[in-house]
């Protein structure tokens, strides 16, 4: 496979369209772990608030 690369030489020099594809893989990223954090983050509230009451309430 590599051999068929080196036949054409525009293939060697696309460095600049790996560093974009990384920096969207990135971002992608960070976006899937706020949005994962805001989730979860929003159910602990709402589990600790409802522990709360039901503690307040004596059960």
């Amino acid at each position: 496979m590599f051999k068929i690369l080196f036949r054409y030489p525009h293939y060697q020099y696309e460095k600049g369209q790996d560093l974009a594809e990384y920096a969207l893989l990135l971002g992608l990223s960070a976006m899937l772990v706020v949005d994962s954090i805001t989730l979860i983050g929003t159910s602990i509230s709402e589990i600790f608030n409802a522990l709360a009451v039901a503690i307040q309430a004596g059960v």
